[in-house]
């Protein structure tokens, strides 16, 4: 009988602005930047969380984040984008041999260009959250520090498809 691996899931939250630039902050630990989030801990909603976190991660105010339109299920590499709250991505990477990691993935807007965003480092190592176009995301790929995560520049490109 094959050995069941453990999994691990977390929470990422895409903001977009009017304008379509992405709210992302730095993220000390991986030297990557990357969507507000974290790991779902027992008994949370994936929607609660995601939205929570785009507001505190971000010091936006929660009321006026809005569900971005809805979209059909859309598939690529190993990911599946679904009409919320079931976005999922199964993130592969060498720090994840031992565990499943999936990612639920939100995305929100706000009706603003690239409003102000005031959140401090706290303990989970993120910090100077910022407003990012698509093409300054891809311009940091080759950076040594902070780059975006593997997965996130195909994600970007399909959320704004």
């Amino acid at each position: 009988m094959k050995k069941t691996e453990p999994l691990a899931y977390a929470v990422l939250s895409y903001v977009l602005d009017r304008n379509r630039n992405f709210a992302l902050l730095k993220d000390a630990h991986y030297n990557k930047i990357q969507p507000p989030g974290r790991r779902l801990e027992w008994g949370e909603q994936p929607h609660e969380v995601a939205l929570s976190m785009a507001s505190t991660e971000l010091g936006l105010p929660i009321e006026e984040l809005k569900r971005f339109p809805p979209t059909k299920e859309i598939s690529y590499q190993n990911t599946r984008l679904v009409p919320p709250p079931f976005q999922v991505q199964l993130e592969g990477g060498p720090h994840r041999e031992a565990v499943l990691h999936y990612d639920f993935v939100y995305v929100f807007s706000i009706d603003r260009d690239r409003p102000d965003l005031n959140v401090r480092k706290g303990p989970d190592h993120k910090f100077e959250p910022r407003w990012f176009s698509l093409k300054e995301v891809e311009d940091r790929q080759k950076d040594t520090q902070w780059a975006p995560h593997a997965d996130m520049v195909p994600t970007m490109h399909r959320i704004l498809d």
